[in-house]
């Protein structure tokens, strides 16, 4: 693991990436407090590679005001970002051609097409994964079909139909596939909670196209979108600036809060947006009243973690035993939005679907026994890994 960034260029970090957005739109940045001398460039791209928001400070270097050292390392990364960039867009076009042919309705989401959604350019969230939304009931027939034409589950798989299948389905809401040139995340909810979010049919009802190069692709409506990435950034623990990122542009785009309808959580991932990057001047008053009405105490609480999460060094985070579970559960119980997403974040405590991987049992009775075990597994495999690096 390479040396991790400092507090201090965090914050510079953070600094910056609200006056780029304000770059964005024509605004001149506030660069007075933002001293790049004080700090030493190599620990300013660490911060900026760890909040991931190359892509962000290179768009504006100039009207930053960004030191030509700090801009030319910046633009290194970017550079070799963008090269895999292509790469990406052609695994979505492998997938797009085999969900078209077979007549499988999708949206594409996060990556290029939310890219493209918010900036129009396709680079402007850099390389990663794919995500692919299909209806619930779509799910066995494109796995199936990854299989079949090259890609490769991350994880061992059950049979089909068989009642571990039927586990994953109910607890899990993704199933990644490597490929050739990156790895397809195939969803069948957009969130790991039931009810926090739309269902497929209320999202495809509401999607939009994007033209990513070679034709248009289904993704999220963009108030979807909004709800999505509040979620996905409090889901993290706002550690990532970048997903406060995602919230502003969206926050942007017009008619946008049409079909947005903030819960709590996404109430807070507005607040701490506002607090730590802003939010446009465009937002509606009856939003800007309920962040008014947020109270004082709960909005220092949340830029307070916020904080403390993007500044904490990452060696803590994966090396504290538990610290997964526990940001899961977390999370789970405050997103929550009924009883069902209640008694299934307990339960995926218990038996996460990732332990279910060729588990062919066709009745509970069978399966539970076999997934408690390896699940106790792992939990004494980590136990002693932790007493190891201690």
């Amino acid at each position: 693991m390479g040396v991790e960034p400092t507090r201090a260029a965090t914050r510079c970090v953070r600094g910056w990436a609200r006056g780029a957005l304000l770059s964005e739109v024509g605004r001149a940045p506030y660069v007075g407090s933002w001293d790049a001398a004080a700090h030493d460039p190599a620990d300013l791209v660490g911060a900026a590679v760890r909040q991931r928001l190359v892509e962000l400070l290179c768009g504006q270097a100039d009207p930053l005001g960004l030191p030509r050292e700090l801009g030319a390392g910046l633009g290194e990364i970017r550079a070799a970002s963008r090269a895999l960039v292509p790469l990406q867009l052609l695994e979505l076009a492998r997938v797009r051609d085999l969900l078209d042919a077979e007549g499988v309705r999708y949206l594409v989401f996060k990556g290029p097409a939310l890219a493209a959604q918010t900036t129009g350019d396709l680079g402007a969230r850099g390389f990663g994964d794919l995500d692919v939304l299909v209806d619930p009931r779509s799910v066995e027939k494109v796995a199936a079909m990854l299989l079949t034409h090259g890609w490769s589950s991350a994880v061992p798989l059950p049979s089909p139909g068989s009642w571990a299948w039927q586990r994953i389905l109910r607890s899990s809401h993704e199933l990644t596939f490597a490929g050739s040139a990156c790895s397809v995340d195939l969803h069948w909810r957009l969130d790991t909670t039931y009810d926090a979010l739309p269902a497929f049919e209320d999202l495809w009802e509401r999607r939009m196209l994007v033209d990513l190069g070679d034709g248009p692709v289904p993704t999220l409506g963009p108030g979807d979108a909004l709800s999505h990435a509040c979620l996905n950034a409090a889901k993290d623990e706002w550690r990532w600036l970048r997903n406060l990122v995602d919230v502003h542009r969206l926050a942007r785009i017009e008619h946008v809060w049409d079909a947005f309808r903030p819960g709590r959580l996404q109430l807070h991932a507005l607040a701490v947006t506002d607090a730590q990057v802003g939010l446009p001047e465009s937002l509606p008053a009856d939003v800007r009243g309920r962040l008014d009405r947020l109270r004082s105490r709960t909005a220092t609480r949340l830029v307070a973690a916020a904080e403390r999460a993007q500044e904490r060094p990452m060696r803590t985070l994966q090396e504290a035993p538990g610290s997964a579970t526990t940001q899961f559960l977390r999370y789970q119980l405050a997103a929550s939005a009924s009883p069902r997403d209640v008694r299934r974040a307990l339960g995926t405590l218990v038996l996460p679907g990732r332990v279910l991987g060729e588990v062919d049992a066709t009745s509970a009775w069978v399966g539970v026994p076999v997934g408690l075990g390896r699940r106790l597994g792992v939990l004494a495999r980590r136990s002693r890994d932790a007493g190891r690096l201690s």
